[in-house]
């Protein structure tokens, strides 16, 4: 597989440097939210796989030398963060201009590519007008009149076996190939103004089904492939974002594939589906707008160690009591980050239970660690009735026993500064990271017992969720 590692500093939305790496022999699955990053680390590979390509749009009608510097470096400005070059972009420690892609083919497609139809005046849709100006290699100017009835026996094939739907895709005898839908179910059959008979999502599916059915066509079959899908699976439905995470993981399989969504139940499906297809062939990261710049986090760094280690590190004196209160702020924001993705498939209920009650201001939260374990309401119920069934103890004494166990449980009142940091996570409606994590000014200072509680619900957090990836992925 081509790609390696990424490198990415100052270049459109990252402001500070964000690296992927261990990917040789690997495929690559990204979630982030809108304004995340994501279209940033797209156009960071178009970059560097289309540098020629782009750099000679860019100074397509320059009258001299000069002329093609500042039309070249205007194009670069404006790639830079903020408008203020240098950036770095580098993919195998390689700088994006200077890269060797000869032996490689590179398909990239977008949300755009997937869901924009080039209709002509006439309101009719044609091959050559579907294909043209991908970022796809050089595609030949016969492409489409040699290859279109394999392309459309292979689309119409899969719709029918993998898709599970009754339509059939032909083309005019003109040659710019104009398309022809058919809906055998209702007898529907358009060549003109389909978009306006067929609903987006079938559309969708047939507008990526006849380029992804080129990519398979097209390129050397010497040199390495990539496939890089940004955001393409938005207006289908789950069965059919099912059916097409199907195809590309059985269809695509000889490809380095790198996948870009900023859909949560869509990552959470893709990953079910690596297990039964490409288990132990992808890396999995997610995206995170944290104060003003962008960080990625590899789902394996989200475990209870970090949690575990940031406590023993303090518990030792390794960290200081003015740096820990920034520390747990920036780990709890990652577990959040990570727990509201569970949460998009309701994995997780007495985390998010805990949390809710920590949010509604009425509720206590009960929450005790003890060594590995992580004891909750439930274990203070249990203890509760071990002190109500001591016949060693009067009554009087069970009471202050019951009052001070409730007390050693109660983490309400210490864990109440998180509550802005977790306000801002809508866990089950849309992840938001909060800013207020990094850098203190306006932050409240945090005592020792109130780092002590917070470090309690961090381990809380990541354990539950070591617990979830377990179950699931190792199952």
């Amino acid at each position: 597989m081509f790609i390696e590692n990424i490198k990415i500093e100052k270049f459109k939305g990252f402001s500070s440097a964000v690296e992927v790496n261990n990917m040789k022999d690997m495929n690559l699955l990204i979630y982030g939210e809108n304004g995340s990053g994501k279209s940033s680390l797209y156009e960071a590979i178009r970059l560097t796989m289309y540098y020629n390509r782009l750099y000679k749009n860019a100074v397509d009608g320059a009258i001299d030398p000069a002329d093609e510097i500042r039309r070249r470096d205007n194009w670069l400005t404006k790639l830079a963060y903020a408008e203020t070059p240098p950036f770095i972009v580098e993919i195998n420690n390689t700088t994006y201009n200077t890269l060797n892609t000869s032996n490689v083919d590179c398909y990239m497609l977008s949300y755009v590519d997937s869901h924009y139809f080039p209709f002509d005046q006439d309101g009719k849709l044609s091959l050559n007008a579907m294909l043209w100006g991908l970022n796809f290699p050089d595609i030949p100017t016969d492409f489409v009149k040699d290859s279109f009835e394999v392309i459309l026996a292979e689309v119409n094939s899969v719709l029918k076996k993998e898709f599970y739907l009754n339509i059939n895709i032909t083309v005019d005898g003109t040659n710019d190939y104009n398309i022809i839908i058919e809906d055998r179910h209702s007898g529907l059959k358009k060549s003109t103004n389909i978009d306006q008979y067929f609903n987006e999502a079938k559309l969708t599916i047939i507008n990526l089904l006849i380029k992804l059915s080129a990519v398979e066509l097209l390129g050397d079959h010497s040199h390495e492939k990539l496939l890089i899908l940004d955001d393409v699976i938005s207006s289908m439905d789950m069965a059919n974002r099912t059916f097409f995470t199907h195809y590309i993981l059985t269809h695509f399989y000889k490809y380095q594939k790198i996948i870009l969504t900023h859909n949560a139940s869509y990552y959470n499906l893709f990953q079910s589906a690596i297990i039964l297809h490409e288990k132990n062939k992808w890396i999995q990261h997610s995206l995170l707008v944290v104060g003003d710049s962008i960080n990625i986090a590899s789902s394996s760094v989200l475990k209870s160690r970090d949690a575990k280690t940031l406590n023993d590190h303090y518990i030792t004196g390794r960290i200081a009591s003015n740096d820990i209160a920034n520390k747990i702020r920036q780990c709890l924001e990652t577990q959040i980050h990570e727990l509201a993705l569970w949460l998009h498939m309701e994995s997780v209920d007495q985390s998010g239970r805990i949390i809710n009650n920590l949010l509604s201001g009425t509720k206590k939260v009960y929450l005790k660690v003890d060594g590995k374990k992580v004891l909750l309401s439930e274990d203070l119920n249990y203890d509760l009735q071990n002190i109500l069934n001591d016949g060693t103890k009067t009554d009087s004494g069970k009471v202050t026993d019951c009052l001070n166990k409730i007390r050693e449980y109660d983490c309400t009142n210490e864990l109440t500064k998180l509550i802005p940091i977790i306000k801002e996570v809508r866990l089950y409606e849309k992840l938001v990271l909060h800013q207020l994590s990094h850098g203190r000014t306006g932050l409240p200072s945090f005592s020792n017992s109130e780092i002590k509680k917070s470090l309690d619900l961090l381990i809380f957090l990541s354990n539950s969720l070591a617990d979830i990836s377990k179950n699931i992925y190792e199952a």
